[in-house]
């Protein structure tokens, strides 16, 4: 859970007011002691301001865990993936030394003893890297983001639904927690399939509650960059994730040469027309991730057996963050510890925060809240840019005419069109303009989060004439058949008649909410091993028979008058109000503040030692 230390730390400033003395009397010097009073006059009064800034303005914090990860970094390491190059955050605040983290240490492995994170996994390429903790500095434990917190803004205004927020515990006043504000007084909150619901008072209906973009894409997670391949994969002919599909009715043709989707060696997908068919190419993503099995064949310098043979699997709610593992610190004290050893020959290792096996870090939780993101050149006056999104097996077209910059949405598989959520208006092909005129290059951005389809284009979201909110019903489950790899492929890009390059293709997914209350690790309602939730996630041809889509759990809390609902972004690990025994809320009274401001991240170490994060010095949203 993310508790909050306060820094509490102010800047003394020296005031300097002597006068120079008037020739070569004394009556211009300052009468004996005056200057050293001045001085601690002006330090008290600064301390003063800063404390009564502390107490109604701002304060600073320091996030030492990781329930808002990686919105928000806990205590944490930084890698850079030795084999694609993406670098990416790993909790390490198993290694502090509290009594709630030695609860549980003991729950995951019978023992208090303190661990250290040695090995972390990348969420692109999914390689396990062991961490070499004495010889490269960058790979030392670094403390959480330092925040600002404003307790100025609820004074004037009322919380807002997905604020960061700061409050006190209501179980220990003493300890500061910092989660997203998901339900305000009064309303009724429903977690279910990933989303967040609501009901408002004297109403019946719950509705979705969709995150504001600012929101939506601070939250969104990175599943795949065509700009971080790794070496070894290439080197044994790992299938691309992106590959080419041609459709069975006949809208393209493998064996047609008037188009084609062709990678070079920087991952730029080129599609080259000769403009004189309709016919449409696609790509579609693939979710080909290697396990630990197979990296260690491959660094044995072995190829995967059954790699031709491998489709695809779907999207989790996987955490690089939540990916590490650790050991005894024992074994670092008494010198044993050696980064070319695998973390499982020590005697106690620990994967993630609890769990005695790394199927626990995997993501267990199927995400089809998906959006695709890339940077397109259009090198014709004609034609279409082609988008795709599907989930539950229900498609989500777009596509934009190059000439015009209309952009037109349609949905097939299930659904007849887009509706308004009190049902008053239907879009069955709502269009939008774009910034798209002819040739140039684009950045794109399509999106299917909280039952709503969103485009940009160069930044902006495209406004439709019509609604682009759909009902998917209560209970969708992974589609795939012969003829459409539905969410076996659940993104694309195409062309009709168009000739483009697209460059930089990323793959991001919305954060799952998981409907537990703590007793278990996921929300299915059976009593599923992880093992056998992963090999069903991983098996489509279980996906239309087995009952474990069914078996999603369901989190229903209402609010009293002046009680709020928070929950954090790290949701498998996040112990929020779905955890709280007695009162899944906390008090008005206990609100501290919204938080605004990343405001001095960690240094680096090299290449120039101590130089300053800036990436991470942000707004937070």
């Amino acid at each position: 859970m993310s508790k909050l230390k306060t820094v509490a730390s102010a800047k003394d400033h020296a005031h300097s007011a002597g006068d120079s003395d008037r020739g070569s009397g004394k009556e211009g010097r300052p009468p004996k002691g005056q200057a050293v009073r001045e001085t601690v006059e002006s330090i008290a009064v600064a301390v003063i301001l800063a404390f009564l800034f502390r107490a109604f303005v701002a304060e600073a914090f320091v996030i030492p865990t990781g329930s808002m990860a990686p919105t928000l970094m806990g205590q944490h390491k930084d890698v850079a993936c030795v084999e694609c190059g993406y670098r990416y955050s790993a909790g390490a605040s198993i290694e502090i030394d509290d009594e709630e983290t030695n609860q549980a240490r003991f729950i995951a492995q019978g023992s208090e003893s303190k661990h250290v994170v040695v090995a972390t996994t990348c969420p692109l390429c999914r390689y396990r890297m062991v961490l070499d903790l004495f010889g490269d500095a960058n790979q030392k434990t670094f403390s959480g983001d330092r925040i600002l917190v404003s307790k100025f803004t609820y004074e004037f205004a009322e919380p807002s639904q997905w604020d960061v927020v700061v409050f006190k515990f209501p179980k220990n006043a003493k300890q500061n927690f910092i989660k997203r504000l998901i339900a305000k007084p009064n309303e009724t909150v429903l977690v279910k399939g990933g989303d967040v619901f609501l009901r408002q008072p004297n109403e019946e209906r719950f509705q979705i509650s969709r995150k504001p973009d600012r929101k939506l894409e601070a939250m969104l997670q990175l599943v795949d960059d065509t700009k971080h391949q790794s070496k070894s994969l290439r080197a044994v002919d790992w299938p691309s994730r992106w590959q080419p599909w041609f459709s069975r009715e006949g809208l393209a043709s493998a064996s047609d040469g008037s188009s084609s989707f062709t990678a070079d060696d920087e991952a730029t997908w080129v599609c080259r027309t000769d403009g004189s068919k309709t016919q449409d190419t696609w790509l579609r993503y693939h979710h080909i991730v290697p396990s630990p099995d197979d990296w260690e064949s491959i660094k044995a310098g072995n190829r995967p057996a059954d790699l031709n043979d491998r489709k695809g699997q779907l999207i989790t709610d996987f955490y690089g963050y939540n990916a590490f593992t650790s050991i005894d610190q024992a074994d670092l004290d008494r010198g044993t510890y050696d980064p070319g050893v695998d973390p499982e020959s020590y005697a106690n290792p620990v994967f993630g925060s609890r769990s005695l096996h790394p199927y626990g870090t995997y993501g267990l939780h199927w995400v089809g809240d998906l959006a695709l993101d890339c940077n397109v050149t259009v090198r014709s006056e004609e034609g279409q840019l082609l988008l795709l999104l599907v989930k539950g097996g229900i498609n989500f077209w777009c596509g934009i005419d190059v000439a015009t910059g209309i952009a037109s949405l349609s949905v097939s598989g299930g659904l007849d069109g887009f509706t308004s959520d009190d049902g008053t208006a239907f879009a069955a092909n709502p269009q939008g303009q774009t910034r798209v005129r002819g040739g140039g290059v684009y950045h794109v951005r399509f999106a299917n989060a909280d039952s709503e389809v969103r485009l940009w284009v160069n930044g902006t979201r495209v406004q439709f004439e019509g609604p682009t909110t759909y009902a998917a019903g209560d209970r969708l489950r992974p589609v795939t058949t012969e003829a459409d790899p539905g969410d076996l492929a659940p993104l694309g890009i195409g062309s009709r008649a168009a000739s483009l390059e697209v460059h930089r293709l990323r793959v991001h997914r919305d954060i799952y909410y998981v409907a537990n209350d703590g007793s278990k690790a996921n929300e299915y309602r059976a009593p599923y091993s992880d093992a056998m939730i992963l090999k069903i996630l991983q098996t489509p041809s279980q996906w239309s028979e087995t009952p474990l889509f069914d078996q999603r759990g369901e989190f229903l809390q209402t609010m009293g008058p002046d009680q709020f609902f928070p929950m954090g972004d790290n949701s498998p690990q996040s112990s929020d109000a779905r955890m709280w025994t007695g009162h899944n809320y906390f008090e008005r009274e206990l609100l501290i503040g919204r938080a605004v401001l990343i405001y001095w991240p960690h240094p680096w170490y090299r290449p120039i030692p101590y130089f300053p994060n800036f990436e991470r010095m942000r707004l937070i949203h």
